[in-house]
């Protein structure tokens, strides 16, 4: 659907006017009382450079009603905390989760070959995942009360999917 220059546009409006700045133009505001967090805080903002990344962050969270981001630490030097956000395909990204209901870790399936033409799986082994820790992934989502999308978010194009489908099979006859 993003292919439509519609439906792409109506997502970047979404993404635009939920990273806009205050009047005092600033993107976000940290609320503590001690100097030292809030220092910390915007240290970490830079370093992971959410400034730029939040506009993605945000439009694919509309987009699929998903967005995960992986919390990368240099393997060689932890002690200098995180490193940088990776965004995720959340097409090939599971939640794992206990009989109860909790997050217990995530999955993250490896496709066994692509087409380096189209960028598309042309098969994939189910079984081929990597296991990742509940702590290394933030999960954005748009929550909602419809079972159907729990325990993922539901895209905010999630009530024409049926119609943008029929258009297209009409184009395509």
């Amino acid at each position: 659907m993003d292919d439509y220059p519609e439906i792409s546009s109506a997502f970047d409006i979404y993404a635009d006017d939920s990273t806009q700045k205050d009047i005092k133009g600033r993107r976000w505001i940290i609320d503590s009382s001690s100097p030292i967090i809030k220092k910390e805080i915007e240290e970490l903002f830079k370093t992971i450079k959410l400034e730029e990344n939040y506009w993605t962050i945000i439009r694919n969270t509309c987009k699929f009603g998903d967005c995960f981001t992986e919390i990368v630490v240099d393997e060689n030097n932890p002690m200098l905390g995180i490193r940088r956000l990776k965004v995720l395909n959340p097409n090939y990204v599971y939640r794992v989760e206990n009989e109860y209901g909790y997050l217990t870790a995530f999955l993250q399936e490896i496709p066994k070959t692509t087409d380096s033409n189209s960028f598309t799986v042309v098969s994939a082994n189910k079984t081929n995942y990597i296991s990742l820790d509940k702590n290394q992934i933030v999960h954005f989502r748009l929550n909602t009360s419809d079972p159907k999308f729990d325990p993922y978010g539901k895209s905010i194009a999630a009530s024409v999917t049926q119609t943008f489908k029929s258009l297209k099979m009409m184009e395509d006859a």
